[in-house]
């Protein structure tokens, strides 16, 4: 009897599908309990993730804000641009030239830093804390 099932299975479909008019349809894969996951290996779905955003300030000179976990950009906040000795903080507006400027609710507590100077190591680490600070990503 299996093989008959078996070798029918397109056949059988078919039929499913004419009388059901596509209505019926295969159960959905559901995700293994959390115990599971963790013993087989299996990763977290979309739904179960938290983010932890923090400010990083790249070696290329992006300053954007990513997440601890997956170290994913969230946001790219601007760039610094100029010489080593003059590098200053360039907000991502369309007036700075770029073309996927920041939304408004990101861009306006960090308007007055636009074009700040930043001359040393400890002027970036102040940097992000400043834009920590006003994000309201402390931690």
């Amino acid at each position: 009897m299996e093989r008959i099932l078996r070798e029918n299975r397109g056949t059988i479909e078919r039929i499913k599908h004419a009388i059901t008019g596509g209505a019926a349809r295969p159960p959905a894969i559901q995700a293994p309990p959390p115990e599971v996951a963790r013993a087989f290996g299996y990763r977290r779905t979309a739904g179960e993730r938290t983010v932890a955003p923090y400010v990083r300030l790249s070696p290329n000179g992006r300053v954007v804000i990513a997440d601890a976990e997956s170290g994913r950009q969230l946001h790219h906040l601007g760039d610094l641009r100029g010489s080593r000795q003059a590098l200053r903080f360039v907000l991502a507006l369309k007036e700075n030239g770029y073309y996927a400027p920041l939304d408004a609710a990101v861009a306006e507590p960090l308007a007055s830093l636009d074009g700040r100077v930043v001359a040393d190591a400890d002027a970036e680490v102040c940097l992000k804390r400043e834009i920590a600070a006003r994000l309201g990503l402390e931690g």
